[in-house]
């Protein structure tokens, strides 16, 4: 997949995926109030998929290929509903100031150029 993905020896990456995703529920879920609705379910969405990466590498490296495609039809599946509610949250925080507003909109469009580049990189690896 990617070079941090192969690169990281398994303890290592298990701790990382999964200890980020954990971080992520726990904080959005505790602190669900704090932000806008649709930011923090993409947050507890984010973690969900961090979670689903962490058990990715363990079906990778135990050699499941029965399990390994919905795994990542998950991953694929979660990870743009993720970030397009993180962007429409943060729209609907910032829809009072204009310049953040508009630094929001470039940086959304810089981020849905990458994500597309890493779904491809995904979908055709």
């Amino acid at each position: 997949m990617f070079t941090l993905y192969n690169s990281l020896p398994l303890p290592l990456f298990l701790l990382v995926s999964i200890g980020s995703g954990l971080c992520l529920i726990y904080y959005y879920s505790r602190n669900f109030l704090k932000h806008t609705a649709l930011s923090a379910i993409g947050m507890i969405i984010l973690g969900t998929v961090g979670l689903l990466i962490g058990l990715l590498k363990i079906i990778t490296e135990f050699q499941l290929s029965i399990a390994e495609n919905r795994v990542k039809g998950a991953i694929v599946f979660l990870l743009p509903i993720a970030v397009l509610f993180i962007i429409i949250g943060s729209l609907i925080y910032n829809k009072g100031n204009r310049k953040r507003l508009k630094m929001l909109i470039y940086c959304s469009i810089i981020i849905f150029v990458f994500f597309i580049y890493i779904l491809l990189l995904l979908i055709f690896y």
